[in-house]
C-alpha cells in the first residue's frame, strides 16, 4: 500500500479474509491470523456468502475510521 502512496502506511488497517465458508479456508485460518498479526496488522474471518462477520467487521470499520484525523487537501491555484 505504501508504494501506492505513502500515506496510507501511516493510516489504520483492518485485514478481511474471506471465504470462511470454505472447510480449507478454515483450515487454514489460526496460521494465517497469526502471520497477519506478526506482520503487525489485526485480522478477521468473514464470509460474504453467509454473511458470517460481515456486519460485525463494518462496524470495526466505521470506528477505526473514526480514529483517523481528517486529511487537509491545499488546491494549488494556476
Amino acid at each position: 500500500m505504501a508504494l501506492f502512496d505513502a500515506r496510507l502506511k501511516e493510516k489504520p488497517m483492518l485485514v478481511a479474509v474471506n471465504k470462511m465458508d470454505l472447510p480449507e479456508a478454515r483450515e487454514r485460518w489460526a496460521t494465517l491470523e497469526a502471520e497477519i498479526k506478526q506482520r503487525g496488522y489485526e485480522a478477521v474471518a468473514i464470509s460474504a456468502a453467509t454473511g458470517e462477520n460481515v456486519r460485525s467487521t463494518l462496524w470495526k470499520l466505521f470506528e477505526l475510521l473514526k480514529t483517523v484525523p481528517e486529511e487537509v487537501v491545499l488546491e494549488v491555484l494556476p
